[in-house]
């Protein structure tokens, strides 16, 4: 019986962690950062998702001419 309580806690919480909006923009993070160190492209659509969480601290050129070279860093 137990068992069945925190299986239904835990399936209630799973969607909350994950569903939160900073969450989504670690993630999108993460994947601009392994895309431009795998490929050396940088993806638009994760780029434009952390210029606009930043706003004015971030100078996106800036921000994609480094993200373009790390492929030849790692």
């Amino acid at each position: 019986m137990i068992y069945f309580n925190v299986a239904d806690s835990i399936s209630g919480e799973i969607p909350k962690r994950f569903n939160q909006e900073n969450f989504v923009l670690y993630a999108k993070c993460k994947e601009l950062l392994i895309s431009a160190a795998n490929r050396g492209c940088v993806v638009a659509k994760n780029l434009e998702a952390v210029k606009k969480h930043f706003d004015d601290d971030l100078e996106t050129s800036r921000l994609s001419n480094r993200l373009g070279v790390l492929s030849d860093a790692v």
